[in-house]
C-alpha cells in the first residue's frame, strides 16, 4: 500500500495472494467446497430427472412439476459454480472502474 496515498486520503486496495500465510490452503479449500457443490449438483440433477420421468409417466403432475424445478435449480446450481470465478473478476474489474 503507498502510504503517501493514505495520507492523503486516499485508500487503495491491490489483492495479493502471497500478502497472507496459508494463501494456497484457503485456495485449495475453496477448489474441494466447489468440487462437493458440483458433485451435489449432479446427484441433484439425476434424482430430479428420475422424478420428472417418473411423474411424467405415472401422470402425477405435482411429481413432475418438482423434478422440473429440481432439474432446473440442479442445473443452475452448476452453472453458477462454473462462472463463480469469472463472475468475481468481472465485478473486482467493473468495481476498481468506479
Amino acid at each position: 500500500m503507498h502510504y503517501y496515498l493514505l495520507a492523503a486520503g486516499i485508500v487503495d486496495l491491490a489483492p495479493d495472494k502471497n500478502a497472507l500465510p496459508g494463501a494456497a490452503v484457503a485456495e485449495n479449500l475453496v477448489d474441494g467446497l466447489g468440487f462437493y457443490a458440483l458433485l451435489a449438483c449432479l446427484i441433484g440433477l439425476v434424482l430430479s430427472a428420475g422424478m420428472w420421468a417418473i411423474g411424467s409417466f405415472s401422470s402425477n403432475y405435482t411429481q413432475s412439476v418438482n423434478g422440473k424445478k429440481g432439474f432446473l435449480v440442479s442445473a443452475g446450481g452448476a452453472l453458477m459454480i462454473g462462472a463463480a470465478a469469472a463472475l468475481i473478476n468481472w465485478f473486482q474489474t467493473a468495481g476498481k472502474t468506479v
